[in-house]
């Protein structure tokens, strides 16, 4: 899986490390109101996510990368590719 870079952002691999930011973005209702998947409720909930991110990306299949904002090296998102 490629990373892609622009000059404020850097689209990559989810890593066990991201979790903690995924709950913060994840458990926000104003974020989550605008998306496909429920309200992370605890850090639990955003650990199916990084599970299933690492899943696929050891499957070889479509899966989500994580979107990193340079200033502050947080992952403020995520986004995926379909065919």
């Amino acid at each position: 899986m490629p990373i892609l870079e622009t000059e404020r952002l850097i689209l990559r691999k989810v890593t066990p490390e991201d979790l903690e930011d995924i709950f913060s973005y994840g458990s926000n209702e104003e974020v989550t109101k605008y998306v496909t998947w429920n309200t992370h409720r605890t850090l639990a909930d955003s650990q199916v996510f990084v599970d299933f991110a690492l899943n696929q990306y050891a499957q070889k299949q479509i899966a989500p990368w994580g979107i990193e904002w340079k200033v502050t090296g947080k992952m403020i998102g995520s986004i995926d590719f379909v065919s």
